[in-house]
Formats: C-alpha cells, structure tokens, sequence
C-alpha cells in the first residue's frame, strides 16, 4: 500500500512543504544548494521509478493468445471465463491481423468465433457487463467440435463459480480436454 504510485497525491503537498523550507532558510547562500538537493533526490525518485517493475509477475496473455491462434482451426470456438479477458485477446489479435479484431468493422476471420462474450459485431460495452448464462451457452455449445476457454488469473485450481461452471458445461459435451498453463492464464481446449 505505501508505494509512491499509491501515494502520488502527496506529492503537491510535499512540494509545498520543500518550497516553504528553503524559503525559510536565513542564509541566502544556502537556498541554491538545498534547492539542488531537492532536485536530485526528486531525479533519483523518478529513475527509480522508471528503473522498477511493480508486478511481480506479468500474466503472459500474449503468449496464450498466440498459443490459440496458432493451433485453432476454421469452426473452433471460444469462451473467456470473464469478460475482461476478452480485452487482451482483443488487442493481441488486433497486433496479428494489423487492424482492430475489436471493431464492427473488422470481418475476416482470425481465430475462433467468440461465444463469450459476445453481444456485438464487435467489442462492446455490453461485453464488459455480461454474465454467462448456462442455457445460452448449453444451446451453443452443440454448434462447435473444438471449444477454447482462457481463464484469466485463476490461480489456485479455479475455485471460482465461473470457472466450475465452463468446466462442467464443457465436460459434458466434451469428452477430452488439452490444458497448457501459462502465468496467469489457462488455455484449454475441450473437443468431441
């Protein structure tokens, strides 16, 4: 929590505080080497800044999204176990394709057809709100040999609601599954 990216909202008020001390320095020959002092530790604070990674680990979203397109196949489909990993499939299929995947604009097919979620041509507001629905989901399902879910940071075996309902719902249309961990991220194919 005391991180200075948390605590960047001091940051005026310290630089009031700084002010109001050299000004109060009695000696006129000492204000030029206090004002340098502070100037190079406020130096040394932004190198450090820049200098440091604050995750300790990068999910590696990347690296399974390519994973997914490089061994889907035309009628495969795919499921984001929230919806918020959409958003990085989204832009690592955009760098692929060299346009936006996420528009309504964008028609050729990249990778698997996109059953959640999935409530515009494109990526829409409604994508971030949605919740999967079983039945939706049991109805489409049937439609599909080969089925990718990306689980996002679900570590610890995926406890989640969500996450045992995917597995249920695809084990029982599908017999085999193919999971390749990546940190942070599970990519599993379910097929017939």
């Amino acid at each position: 929590m005391f991180l200075p990216r948390f605590l960047i909202f001091c940051q005026p008020a310290l630089i009031i505080l700084a002010a109001a001390g050299i000004t109060q320095l009695r000696k006129v020959w000492l204000i030029a080497p206090a004002f340098a002092i502070v100037i190079l530790l406020a130096v040394q604070g932004i190198f450090f800044v820049y200098n440091h990674d604050y995750d300790d680990q990068r999910d590696a979203s990347g690296e399974a999204v390519n994973f997914i397109l490089d061994h889907s196949q035309p009628g495969d489909a795919i499921l984001f176990h929230i919806a918020e990993a959409r958003v990085p499939y989204e832009f690592f299929r955009s760098l692929r394709a060299g346009e936006n995947t996420a528009s309504a604009k964008f028609t050729r097919p990249l990778g698997p057809d996109i059953l959640f979620p999935h409530f515009a041509a494109g990526l829409d507001y409604s994508d971030f709100k949605a919740k999967p629905i079983p039945e939706i989901l049991r109805s489409e399902l049937p439609n599909y040999s080969r089925v990718w879910v990306m689980f996002m940071y679900n570590e610890g075996g995926g406890a989640g609601r969500t996450t045992a309902m995917f597995r249920g719902l695809l084990t029982q249309s599908f017999p085999h599954s193919d999971c390749r961990d990546f940190p942070k991220v599970e990519v599993c194919l379910y097929t017939r």
